[in-house]
């Protein structure tokens, strides 16, 4: 348990930034997508209640697998995942990811777990066609109501935020 509860209050201070940073791109007008495993404690520490229950914020739960997500032995990890934002353009690119269970899934242990922390490439595809969507279609709103927009437009966001300590080695990066 203080293994656990330490691990907890650690997260727990990204999550309330996290969660807090998500409120701001709202309050500015703009667009926040956040991805963690399914379950996450993540919205359950305050303010993320706050933020699931925002108009306009959209959960969608999928499997990871169904992207390609395996190990270094090439076995294939299911990693359960949600993806909450106020784009739908990028949710829309991960609905009915669910796993079928036409395969067999190798569990996530130590050996494998920093295997689970990369994203597949067809998962990254899937996110950048979901921004481009929502930049045609704010280029699109722009245009109807007659504002100047440049060809490709800037979309007010903060960098991504990671939720993992580094690995062993790994250099990490203050944002």
């Amino acid at each position: 348990f203080d293994t656990w509860k330490r691990s907890y209050d650690d997260a727990a201070a990204h999550d309330r930034f996290c969660g807090r940073l998500a409120l701001l791109q709202m309050e500015l007008g703009n667009y926040f997508v956040n991805e963690q495993p399914e379950p996450s404690w993540l919205y359950v520490e305050p303010p993320g209640p706050q933020v699931l229950a925002a108009t306009g914020v959209d959960k969608v739960i999928f499997d990871q697998c169904q992207l390609g997500l395996r190990d270094r032995r090439n076995g294939i990890l299911q990693k359960t995942t949600g993806l909450v934002s106020t784009a739908t353009e990028i949710l829309s690119q991960f609905v009915g990811l669910r796993c079928p269970g036409r395969h067999q899934h190798v569990h996530i242990t130590g050996n494998n777990s920093e295997d689970a922390q990369i994203w597949p490439w067809r998962m990254a595809e899937r996110l950048v066609n979901g921004i481009v969507e929502l930049c045609r279609r704010l280029r699109r709103d722009a245009t109807i109501s007659d504002r100047s927009v440049p060809a490709f437009p800037a979309i007010p966001a903060f960098p991504t935020v990671g939720t993992s300590a580094p690995a062993v080695g790994q250099i990490q990066q203050e944002v």
